[in-house]
């Protein structure tokens, strides 16, 4: 199994990051359109701790085959109504299908989206906004799906973020 591990998880059977982001900086560098959808299991240490890691490891196995079967016919390119209706049956099939050594597992999620734009240039940009739309998801939308546009990462977060860089910067070297 060399190499595989670095290709496929070996608890849930789903592609690696490392796959993501080859997989991503070649749809950027072709400059196609599409939308990245990503979903988070809010609380999830909470069943490690309750149930034991090996117990956690089959939530997440189970998750991923739920996934599997709700994306399976699907392009990885979505309009706006399709990311949605995704989320919609992502979001019911965790609230009532994941069943583990006879429990059902309620799981709650949290979700943001971020649609690739032909002048979208560098794959950690969309990561970077990808990561911020789950986190309002979680932390300000009580688990709504969240989709990243401009507006989202507009001039007054964009100067909030370089005063933050600027604070870094002057922090870490020696003035």
């Amino acid at each position: 199994n060399y190499g595989l591990s670095d290709e496929v998880d070996t608890v849930t059977g789903l592609r690696t990051e490392a796959v993501l982001t080859r997989q991503l900086n070649e749809y950027i560098s072709e400059g196609r359109r599409g939308a990245l959808l990503k979903v988070n299991l809010d609380q999830f240490s909470h069943i490690s701790v309750m149930y034991g890691a090996a117990f956690g490891d089959k939530v997440l196995n189970c998750v991923a085959q739920l996934l599997i079967n709700i994306v399976h016919d699907n392009s990885n390119v979505y309009k706006l109504s399709g990311v949605r209706e995704i989320y919609e049956k992502i979001e019911d099939a965790m609230e009532n299908n994941v069943e583990v050594e006879g429990k059902k597992i309620p799981l709650r999620i949290s979700a943001g989206a971020v649609y690739i734009e032909p002048y979208m240039t560098d794959s950690n940009a969309v990561r970077s906004r990808l990561t911020y739309a789950v986190n309002h998801s979680r932390y300000e939308h009580h688990g709504e799906l969240v989709i990243f546009n401009d507006e989202m990462g507009g001039k007054d977060n964009q100067h909030q973020f370089e005063l933050i860089a600027l604070i870094h910067q002057c922090a870490t070297s020696n003035f």
